[in-house]
């Protein structure tokens, strides 16, 4: 092996057992056993994927929610429109017959 890989080799492998002394001193800190810390850490993951669901359903329930709501606005104005219309209807016959009530 040419001299430079076998630095390199050395290096990674350096970097390597200093990675996997640093994990064992924190658990050592932790004081709890690696299979308890690691179901620890795939329940904190399995909860903050939950979580990121449970905003993404309740982001597409107030956008669901938004919807209705401009719907139902839209819907009583036009109900609104309407009402104005049907009394200018009636105020137009009411004049009308008041006028052909004076000729």
């Amino acid at each position: 092996m040419p001299k430079l890989k076998r630095q390199q080799h050395h290096m990674a492998k350096m970097r390597s057992n200093k990675k996997i002394y640093q994990i064992h001193k924190l658990v050592d800190q932790i004081g709890l056993p690696l299979p308890k810390i690691h179901n620890l850490i795939e329940n904190i993951i399995e909860t903050e994927h939950t979580n990121k669901e449970q905003t993404c359903q309740a982001t597409q329930t107030i956008n669901e929610l938004s919807e209705s709501q401009k719907a139902n606005a839209n819907e009583e104005q036009m109900f609104q429109t309407i009402r104005d219309m049907t009394e200018q209807q009636k105020a137009d016959t009411n004049e009308e017959q008041m006028f052909q009530t004076i000729h």
